[in-house]
């Protein structure tokens, strides 16, 4: 399954409301432009694939201030999490290519944190942006 057809499988508007924001509603032109049509176009789709996918192969790492402003890389189940295992349902690059391709296509990206009894981040889950209403 590639980026895009998992991508596709999460676009699901959640309320009666919403879905006339996430579909192909026409614009001032007349002509209806939303997420499904824009793919559609092997423009968008070749860009969209190509930054996702290029962001994903780099690691995300953490870092912290140090005393002398040098940077301290910080290695802890957030570090872990960002480029290994996010969750037990995708590997780090596959997570990362759906939140760069959301943040392309959207504008935002959206993961829920699942901290362990201690509050510390123990899974990443992509939630996404159809799904998200920010208000």
């Amino acid at each position: 399954m590639n980026i895009i057809e998992t991508f596709q499988r999460w676009l699901r508007p959640v309320g009666k409301y919403d879905a006339a924001v996430y579909t192909d509603a026409p614009s001032l032109s007349g002509i209806s432009v939303g997420e499904q049509s824009a793919l559609s176009s092997s423009a968008v789709w070749a860009c969209v694939n190509l930054i996702a996918q290029t962001v994903a192969t780099l690691p995300f790492r953490i870092y912290r201030k140090g005393a002398n402003n040098n940077r301290l890389r910080l290695e802890n189940n957030l570090d872990y999490l960002l480029n290994y295992e996010p969750s037990p349902d995708y590997h780090s690059f596959t997570f990362k290519e759906l939140m760069t391709a959301s943040a392309c296509l959207h504008g935002n990206a959206y993961a829920e944190i699942v901290a362990d009894p201690s509050g510390a981040p123990a899974r990443l889950y992509y939630i996404p942006a159809t799904q998200v209403l920010v208000s």
